[in-house]
């Protein structure tokens, strides 16, 4: 039987793709292949904070680079971090579900204005946290909001009419449950 002799790269990057799917599809379960996932899940006890993708890399990325020692090949060790790295993204894609929502915290004197607007337009919850600005001493409001991805460019745009000197920070949230979100793990 002849083995695959097409572009090594386009291998690698597929391999990976179909890998890290099929892992990220097994941990999303709760199961292992009982490989060196096992490994990264026992780090993740440790280690909490780090994504499975990361912990997997992490681990991945020592037994790749240990078996130049015994490969002795340069392009098999780049090809397979190649296959290693997109994997482990992958990996982070699935588990995250494909719903990459948003965290927003906004920093404003107009609290009771922008918690309306969003209420009321976005049809989004919203938490206000009273809060004082270290440099100026003025009172100020803090505005926390969950949002999904395809929602922040409108957000943004609406914060930006009700106050333009606020101050809008928007950050990755990964899980998200409750009303209008996830209603699985609660």
């Amino acid at each position: 039987m002849k083995g695959y002799s097409g572009d090594r790269l386009l291998s690698a990057v597929f391999g990976g793709v179909l890998l890290g799917t099929g892992l990220g599809l097994i941990f999303l379960h709760g199961a292992t292949t009982g490989g060196t996932d096992v490994i990264a899940t026992l780090l993740r006890l440790k280690y909490p904070h780090l994504s499975m993708g990361r912990l997997i890399f992490i681990v991945d990325l020592t037994i790749v680079l240990l078996s130049y020692f015994a490969y002795k090949s340069v392009d098999a060790i780049l090809y397979a971090l190649v296959t290693v790295f997109i994997s482990t993204q992958a990996v982070d894609l699935v588990g995250s579900g494909f719903s990459h929502s948003k965290t927003v915290l906004i920093v404003t004197e107009h609290g009771k204005e922008m918690a309306q607007e969003i209420l009321f337009t976005l049809g989004r919850g919203v938490t206000s946290v009273k809060a004082q600005g270290a440099y100026t001493g003025n009172e100020k409001q803090i505005i926390f909001c969950a949002v999904r991805a395809e929602e922040v460019a409108y957000f943004s745009k609406l914060i930006g009419q009700v106050d333009k000197n606020s101050f809008m920070i928007v950050t990755d949230a990964d899980d998200i449950y409750g009303n209008g979100f996830n209603k699985e793990k609660l």
